[in-house]
């Protein structure tokens, strides 16, 4: 019998060692287009015409502008000015779980100082910094995109009010707001295997773990996984994980569900793997082309938008700092030579950027990113009084 309980008086777990199916799935199936929402919705806010105007998009922009406008980010009560990307066919839609005030900053990087903030005034304030409190402002988030006739989930967060079923799990709901049921994902994306990545991967079900997209394959490095069984280190530096992924990954297994991939796989056309180790020896960051536009998944590579100035601040969270820095600056040169959008796993904000080169190092611009649901005709732009632009 297998030991997936999740009754609450569950006491003890016994593990077991499966393997992953290797097999593909069978047919897809067709997938209604999303209900309509009201026009210019970004990042789930209505959004105001900018007073500033058109964008002044960053040199050798390859991406589409629509326009710049003045919107309300999550986490802040305050009104930015942000430059805007249509994400077009992708339909790149965040899907928020949880965000707000979370570390001092000398807790998440040991080598912390404020003087950054005079460098960096963007992200020292909100949506990325909460001066009253004196703490970062952290997200949990996931992302979908359509690609190749695939309704894609990149991590799925760390199971918030999970045991209140899933229309009343944040991460479910805002799911549901992006007019998407579990069972419409074709293929969960996990970076790695931590727990904020990976919990909402199952769902108790008649007092058992049962995966939560049931039509889905999820995709997870094939030395990812091996880093978290018995023998393997990353078990060896955080034992507790094992209950969670007795949870979030042996039903997965179980169900045939789980696909092994290598570190530079190319999952389909247009989207492949990349190894990025440093937070975990293993993890992967995945790469997203759509014609022009390119798209990074950088997972746990950044913690918050001040590695971008100062990539040298390793995080407490990762198991290798040294490394980690490493992998952060081949990141940033490849968003500032390839005009890559990066997608950071805990970024506040619009959880979104493009990177540039500012003397010897590199600087954030926030981007919103424009889902097709979201704006669904020029008609309805120019009558939301959003203007578009093209770079």
């Amino acid at each position: 019998m297998r030991d997936l309980d999740c009754r609450p008086d569950t006491a003890t777990h016994q593990k077991r060692q499966t393997g992953p199916s290797q097999a593909a799935s069978g047919s897809r199936k067709a997938h209604p287009q999303p209900a309509r929402l009201p026009p210019a919705i970004v990042n789930g806010e209505r959004v105001l015409p900018s007073r500033y105007g058109a964008p002044a998009p960053l040199k050798r922009s390859r991406h589409k502008f629509i326009a710049r406008v003045t919107m309300r980010m999550t986490g802040s009560s305050e009104r930015q000015d942000v430059n805007t990307i249509d994400s077009g066919a992708l339909d790149l839609t965040p899907i928020n779980e949880s965000m707000g005030a979370a570390f001092p900053p000398e807790s998440l990087f040991p080598d912390f100082s404020p003087h950054v903030f005079a460098e960096a005034p963007l992200v020292g304030t909100m949506p990325y910094y909460d001066a009253e409190k004196g703490k970062l402002v952290s997200s949990i988030h996931g992302w979908t995109f359509r690609l190749d006739g695939k309704l894609v989930l990149v991590d799925t967060g760390r199971g918030r009010h999970q045991d209140k079923g899933l229309a009343n799990a944040p991460f479910f709901m805002s799911l549901a707001a992006a007019g998407i049921a579990p069972s419409d994902i074709d293929m969960v994306l996990l970076t790695h295997l931590h727990t904020d990545h990976i919990k909402n991967n199952t769902q108790c079900i008649d007092g058992r773990w049962e995966p939560a997209f049931r039509n889905a394959r999820y995709v997870v490095g094939r030395r990812e996984y091996a880093h978290w069984q018995a023998d393997g280190a990353g078990l060896a530096l955080y034992p507790e994980q094992a209950s969670i992924l007795r949870e979030a990954i042996t039903p997965i297994v179980e169900a045939g569900q789980l696909d092994l991939i290598d570190d530079d796989a190319e999952v389909f056309p247009g989207l492949r793997a990349m190894q990025v180790p440093g937070h975990t020896a293993t993890q992967l960051a995945f790469i997203l082309e759509n014609g022009p536009d390119t798209f990074l998944f950088a997972a746990d590579s950044f913690h918050h938008p001040l590695q971008v100035y100062r990539p040298d601040w390793g995080s407490s969270l990762c198991e290798d700092r040294a490394t980690a820095y490493r992998t952060r600056m081949s990141l940033l040169d490849f968003c500032a030579s390839r005009n890559a959008v990066l997608l950071a796993s805990h970024f506040g904000g619009t959880h979104a950027g493009l990177i540039h080169r500012r003397g010897e190092g590199y600087g954030f611009e926030p981007i919103a990113i424009l889902a097709r649901r979201s704006l669904h005709s020029k008609q309805e732009v120019e009558s939301a009084g959003v203007s578009r632009h093209t770079a």
